[in-house]
């Protein structure tokens, strides 16, 4: 993935995982060959780089912090992994105890 921030290596690997998988549900069940599927893993992480330099010009636009940036990122994981066991039809309550 050629980087070392930990937290953007996972974002990458978790958008890899999600096309990898589209990947082997191909429903005429025909396989990629090797160049195929590196080429196209390849592309997806590219696109999610790019999406991410996007939004961090956005939000250095909008003045947000890195560290507010940050904070916002980690919001969002812990959203979709509630979501994730929870299922997509799941929505966070926020209550008058609840600090956002």
């Amino acid at each position: 993935m050629r980087t070392t921030n930990l937290g953007l290596a996972r974002t990458i690997a978790a958008h890899l995982t999600h096309e990898s998988e589209r990947m082997m549900r191909r429903e005429n069940g025909e396989m990629l060959s090797a160049e195929q599927t590196k080429a196209m893993l390849t592309s997806v992480a590219r696109a999610h780089l790019a999406k991410l330099d996007r939004v961090a010009a956005l939000e250095i636009a909008d003045g947000v912090t890195a560290g507010e940036g940050k904070r916002s990122d980690l919001v969002m994981a812990w959203v979709k992994r509630l979501q994730a066991a929870r299922g997509l039809k799941w929505t966070p309550e926020i209550g008058p105890n609840v600090k956002v």
